[in-house]
C-alpha cells in the first residue's frame, strides 16, 4: 500500500475512477484505501463495477468529467475500453492506467 500512496502523492490530487470489485485486494487496498490516504477523490462507479455495461459504455465520459489522470484496471477491461467508439470526448487529462491481474 505504501507504494501506491507514494505514487499517488507524487502524481497530484486528481480523482480516480474505480470500477474494480471491492472484494478484491487490488480494488479495495490499491485502488481505494491508498487513494484516500494520499488525499485523492475516489469515484466508485457502481456496485457491479465493470460488470455493468453502462460503466464501460460511459467510461471515457467520466474520465473527462472528473479529470481523471489514471485508473486501476485489468487486461480484459483495458481491451474492452480501447474498443469503445470515439465520441469526440477530450480525455487529455488521462495519462496512464495501473493494470493488475492474477492467473
Amino acid at each position: 500500500m505504501q507504494v501506491y500512496v507514494g505514487f499517488n502523492t507524487y502524481h497530484g490530487k486528481s480523482a480516480i475512477l474505480n470500477a474494480l470489485p471491492l472484494f478484491l485486494v487490488f480494488g479495495v487496498i490499491a485502488a481505494s484505501l491508498a487513494m484516500f490516504i494520499a488525499g485523492r477523490t475516489v469515484v466508485i462507479m457502481t456496485p457491479e463495477g465493470f460488470r455493468n455495461s453502462n460503466t464501460v459504455k460511459n467510461w471515457w465520459y467520466f474520465v473527462n468529467k472528473y479529470q481523471v489522470c489514471w485508473f486501476p484496471t485489468i487486461p480484459t477491461i483495458t481491451s474492452v475500453l480501447l474498443l469503445q467508439p470515439d465520441e469526440e470526448i477530450d480525455f487529455s487529462c488521462f495519462e496512464y492506467a495501473a493494470c493488475g491481474s492474477a492467473y
